[in-house]
């Protein structure tokens, strides 16, 4: 009966979910009339999130949108590095990060001292790579995404580009030239599960043309392609197929921006949750879904209660956290929501990031949120204040105007790890 029960839910709150995407009813039209209300006039996103101040307007074709990111978005603010930090209130850690600058990574403290830095560029990994007309050039010129391995090895990631392993010194250990795109996560055992894409025709996504497949590759631990799965294939053949009626004629059909593995912690509470699923945003159609791999389908999803969003990430207590990039009047919030009912628990807004970002929930309960395009990251308590903040400190200069580099993500890791490789 509990089975029954929860797949009766699960249905419930994505056919609700659909229709409210679809029609563009609760939580967008009558949500944010009511907010409107409430909170008075909006100032909007304004030019600082917007890519036209950076592009030509020759250059506003769809293929350019397929994939990438600025490597800057707004000016340069006063301020600089760690401006907040109260340690009553702030998870302790160390900060791992990565910007718009350089294809660089640091690993700093709370005051913002770094304590070790990663460098390569693309030419040194793939010498003599020339990218598809579709891939911006701003992707070559940083790392997308960075995890940290236990001896100091990096997983550093060039959007559209491909995935390479760095030493603690920033010498190769292996590469992987695949179109790797916006994520990556590791399993327990090693494997790592990265988004990947091809351009190709793809029957279920569009008749007519080729467009980028997108897919998960599973690497085995020394690199080597294990299995690719199809995105497009799993919700092709799912009930969530009419989701696809929904996609935009455009070369990046999908953008999947997020992939999370599910460790199968919360599996007692669902069979959702099982071992091996993974968490995957798709940012075309504003949906979060969850693909079993092994069915090759996917088994939930839900829509309607965010746009464009970017990072959702199963917590301790079953609730997802969301970084809804443009759901809140066009600007951004931070929702945790649970799944099944569609709940909103807890929202925190007032940023702006249209394009990128990341949240983390902290051990002490606490909110790490990474505004991307203003090059900020900040973290707040349950009750919305303030413990810690950071201003990115790399700039690049446009027209004379000091830009603050974008700041892709910034991670919190624990004090009690071992960083021994960190004296060596």
């Amino acid at each position: 009966m509990r089975v029954f029960a929860v797949a009766a839910i699960a249905g419930f709150a994505f056919a609700a979910g659909y229709l409210a995407h679809r029609n563009e009813w609760i939580p967008f039209t009558w949500r944010n009339g009511f907010r409107a209300w409430l909170q008075g006039p909006s100032s909007g996103a304004g030019a600082s999130g917007d890519w036209s101040p950076h592009l030509p307007e020759s250059s506003k074709h769809a293929e350019l949108d397929a994939i990438g990111y600025l490597q800057a978005y707004t000016p340069a603010p006063a301020q600089s590095g760690v401006t907040l930090f109260r340690e009553d209130a702030a998870q302790p850690g160390y900060n791992l990060y990565n910007s718009g600058h350089a294809p660089e990574a640091y690993l700093m403290d709370m005051t913002g001292r770094v304590l070790h830095t990663w460098r390569r560029a693309l030419h040194e990994v793939w010498p003599g790579y020339v990218p598809p007309p579709y891939l911006r050039h701003a992707a070559m010129q940083y790392w997308r995404r960075v995890r940290l391995g236990e001896q100091g090895e990096l997983f550093a990631l060039f959007d559209g580009i491909g995935l390479v392993k760095l030493d603690k010194d920033s010498r190769v250990l292996w590469s992987h030239e695949g179109q790797c795109h916006h994520d990556l996560d590791i399993a327990k055992n090693g494997a790592i599960y990265v988004l990947t894409q091809k351009l190709e025709r793809v029957a279920c996504l569009n008749t007519r043309k080729e467009v980028l497949h997108p897919t998960v590759t599973e690497l085995a631990p020394d690199g080597q392609v294990r299995r690719v799965l199809s995105l497009a294939v799993c919700f092709a053949q799912s009930p969530y197929a009419p989701l696809l009626d929904g996609l935009p004629d455009t070369i990046d059909v999908f953008h999947a921006n997020t992939i999370k593995l599910i460790d199968g912690r919360l599996a007692s509470r669902s069979d959702l949750f099982r071992e091996g699923n993974l968490l995957v945003s798709i940012r075309s159609i504003n949906t979060i879904a969850i693909v079993d791999p092994d069915r090759e389908t996917v088994v939930w999803a839900l829509t309607g209660l965010w746009r464009q969003q970017h990072e959702p990430i199963l917590l301790d207590d079953g609730n997802l956290i969301v970084f809804d990039n443009q759901g809140d009047r066009g600007r951004s919030q931070i929702l945790e929501v649970e799944p099944f009912t569609q709940r909103i628990v807890w929202r925190h807004g007032g940023f702006d990031s249209q394009y990128c970002g990341s949240v983390r929930r902290l051990p002490n309960g606490n909110t790490l949120i990474t505004e991307t395009n203003g090059g900020r990251a900040f973290e707040v308590t349950r009750d919305h204040a303030m413990a810690w903040e950071f201003f990115n400190p790399h700039q690049r200069v446009e027209n004379g105007v000091p830009m603050i580099a974008a700041l892709l993500e910034v991670e919190r890791l624990p004090l009690q790890g071992d960083y021994g490789w960190l004296a060596r």
